[in-house]
């Protein structure tokens, strides 16, 4: 478990590091609880493949989830972006919120048994400053 920020209680700094780094490496970490990885595998696979898949409109017309991103690039139609926007979201996005809601939860416990507060902090441990300054570096940049 970590101790003292990301300190390992008996470990040498280097070897804390190299820990750290393994541990910072994981994306999206289950829980130790049975049945924890395989939920979250199941869940992160139909996720990711609902939003590879996923649809909305422009103009009336059907128009893939990339395309949409590459649209909503270059396009600066308020109406049309609206309509990329709210057709994806309640075609795609609104139906995955449980199942992510659930994603996160799962990862979030994963993140806190590796001694992390979440699994954003987990994504910030790998850069040479703790999470809370890393948060405050970006605010003030």
């Amino acid at each position: 478990m970590l101790q003292n920020g990301n300190h390992v209680s008996g470990l040498s700094d280097d070897a804390t590091r190299k820990l750290n780094l393994l541990r910072s490496s994981l994306d999206l970490p289950a829980s130790a609880a049975k049945g924890a990885a395989l939920e979250l595998s199941t869940l992160a696979t139909r996720l990711t493949s609902a939003y590879g898949k996923g649809r909305g409109t422009l103009r009336g017309q059907p128009i893939a989830g990339a395309d949409i991103a590459d649209e909503m690039g270059t396009n600066r139609n308020p109406a049309e972006l609206r309509e990329m926007w709210t057709s994806w979201h309640d075609m795609v996005g609104a139906p995955m919120r449980a199942e992510y809601a659930r994603l996160v939860e799962i990862a979030n416990e994963g993140a806190q048994e590796l001694g992390y507060a979440d699994v954003g902090a987990l994504w910030r441990s790998p850069y040479d400053l703790s999470p809370e300054a890393f948060v405050a570096l970006t605010d003030q940049l």
